[in-house]
C-alpha cells in the first residue's frame, strides 16, 4: 500500500473489483494484476469467493384488515426493514378479535419476500360488531384508521399492495360501488 495516497489505492482496487475481479465472471485476460493473481495461477477464479447458501426462513402471518365504515386500521412500521410503511396488523396483535370484530372473507394469499424471508400473508377481512367499542378505542399502539379511498396514495410493501388491491375488489363488489 501507497504511504502518499493509500485512499486513491483502495478506491483502484474496489474499481478493479467491481469492473474486472468479478464474482461472476472474472476478466482474467484485460486484469492489470493477473500474473501476481493466486486464484488464477490456482485455476480457481471461477469458484471464488464462494456462495454460502442463505438458508430461506419461511413464515406464515394471519392479517386482520379491520374495516370500520370508510376505514381500515393499518399501522406504520417504525423500524427495520420497510421503515415507514403502512401495513395490516397481524391477528395475533389484536386482543378480544371474536369480541370485537365479525370475522368475513379471506382474500387471497400473498407472499412477501425480503431478504431471507419467504413470508406468507394471510388476510381476512372483518368488520367492527355494531354496539361495540369505538374505533379509537380499538387502536393498538403504532396504529391508525386510514380511509379506504385513500389506500391506494399510502407507500406500503408490493404484497400488501397486491392485499389492497384485492380489499378493494370485494368492497366494490360488495358495496356496488365504484367510488372506492
Amino acid at each position: 500500500m501507497p504511504v502518499e495516497n493509500p485512499g486513491e489505492m483502495n478506491a483502484a482496487l474496489m474499481q478493479l473489483g467491481q469492473l474486472v475481479c468479478t464474482s461472476r465472471s472474472p476478466k482474467c485476460g484485460s486484469c492489470p494484476l493477473a500474473e501476481h493473481c493466486r486464484a488464477r495461477i490456482e485455476g480457481v477464479q471461477e469458484s471464488i469467493p464462494r456462495r454460502r447458501r442463505q438458508e430461506v426462513v419461511r413464515k406464515k402471518t394471519k392479517l386482520a384488515i379491520l374495516i370500520d365504515g370508510e376505514k381500515v386500521l393499518m399501522r406504520k412500521k417504525a423500524g427495520g426493514i420497510g421503515k415507514g410503511l403502512w401495513v395490516f396488523l397481524p391477528e395475533a396483535e389484536i386482543e378480544n378479535l371474536e369480541n370485537l370484530w365479525d370475522a368475513g372473507q379471506e382474500l387471497p394469499r400473498q407472499t412477501h419476500s425480503y431478504t431471507r424471508y419467504r413470508e406468507m400473508l394471510l388476510p381476512r377481512i372483518f368488520s367492527r360488531k355494531s354496539g361495540k367499542k369505538s374505533p379509537r378505542e380499538m387502536l393498538l399502539e403504532g396504529s391508525e384508521f386510514q380511509l379506504i379511498a385513500d389506500l391506494g396514495e399510502l407507500p406500503m410493501p408490493t404484497a400488501y399492495r397486491r392485499i389492497t388491491e384485492e380489499l378493494m375488489k370485494v368492497l366494490k363488489t360488495f358495496y356496488n360501488t365504484k367510488s372506492l
